[in-house]
């Protein structure tokens, strides 16, 4: 087991669930259909050949993604821990599941199991900050070395480079 950061985050939309009606009339109370059990643990059967092995498993508290995670804990090798996130719940905001991964930074991998489009909020938020990330590093090394290597260059962006350093820093996310 490598000690660090976390490498691998998984995250899974819970199976097909019964519909929302008379027979439920409440959304938290819906159950995974019989082919929803079926075509999850199918796809289970198939991380379980490409090496997933997740360190704990977060799930919403709705019925039907507690079943969906514990049908991956019991088609995964090996016992993974099972925690209940409230953060899951449907329409969370990707900064408050981020916050709550903060307690298992240490995992290498954790699986959430959510709901859409939390969840793909969630993957648009996170794919939004690594291209953020990777654009401004290599802008960063573009410019250094432009700074470092001419002074025209220098001379022409310094005024910009006080400016960018004095104005205050505004982030916005979905």
């Amino acid at each position: 087991r490598i000690e660090g950061p976390m490498k691998t985050l998984y995250l899974i939309r819970h199976a097909i669930a019964a519909e929302h009606g008379a027979d439920y009339p409440s959304d938290e109370a819906r159950p995974l259909t019989d082919e929803g059990i079926e075509r999850f643990r199918r796809q289970v059967s198939g991380l379980r050949v490409l090496d997933v092995a997740p360190e704990v498993i977060l799930t919403s508290p709705l019925l039907r993604c507690r079943q969906t995670a514990q049908l991956l804990v019991d088609g995964l090798a090996g016992a993974v821990p099972l925690q209940t996130a409230e953060a899951l719940r449907p329409g969370a905001h990707p900064a408050d599941v981020l916050e709550g991964l903060g307690a298992h930074c240490r995992a290498g991998a954790i699986a959430l199991v959510g709901h859409e489009p939390s969840m793909g909020h969630l993957a648009a938020t996170l794919i939004e900050v690594a291209l953020g990330f990777i654009v401004g590093a290599g802008l960063a090394l573009v410019v250094g070395y432009a700074l470092a290597r001419s002074a025209v260059v220098e001379r022409l962006l310094s005024p910009y480079l006080v400016a960018a350093q004095a104005t205050p820093i505004l982030a916005l996310a979905p």
